[in-house]
């Protein structure tokens, strides 16, 4: 099992985004039950404040459309629910690792990772989870040569571009 970071979430549905492929061909593999993976409340959370932002995203959503996506990605992915040890966890991480600012939150989904017992979160910011206790790879570095469907079926809805 892996965690899904948000970032690997948004290029899923960011069909702008040069990291969309790559994306979404993970989502699909896990859609299709070929790759397990998990999320945290947090990840969804964060997807919505991003893709309903438009100084974030060139084609924003509608509260409606993220919820939907949101519902979409529930149903996709094992949504693990944080522990109450995770917050002790995230004590020992910023004591030994020195997180400040807005790296807490990253720091909080590796605690989450570690009281779930996962070491590998899918994510283009490596470099924020350099100092922590987890590998971060690609979507490209986890699927490697694998195969997974092509059609996207059955997940993710593709928004109709406006002329």
């Amino acid at each position: 099992m892996i965690a899904v970071d948000t970032n690997v979430l948004i290029y899923a549905v960011a069909e702008d985004d040069p990291h969309h492929t790559a994306s979404r061909r993970l989502v699909e593999a896990v859609a299709a039950g070929l790759l397990s993976a998990c999320v945290f409340p947090q990840n969804l959370l964060e997807f919505y404040a991003v893709t309903t932002n438009p100084r974030r995203m060139a084609r924003p959503l509608t509260s409606a459309e993220a919820m939907n996506e949101i519902a979409t990605l529930r149903a996709i992915f094992l949504v693990a629910m944080p522990k109450e040890s995770s917050v002790d966890r995230l004590a020992e991480l910023t004591a030994s690792t020195c997180v400040t600012a807005a790296n807490i939150f990253d720091a909080f989904i590796v605690a989450q990772m570690l009281d779930t017992g996962i070491d590998t979160v899918c994510t283009y910011n490596a470099r924020d989870f350099e100092r922590l206790p987890v590998r971060a790879s690609t979507p490209e570095d986890i699927m490697g040569s694998f195969e997974g469907p092509k059609d996207g079926s059955g997940f993710v809805q593709d928004r109709p571009r406006c002329p």
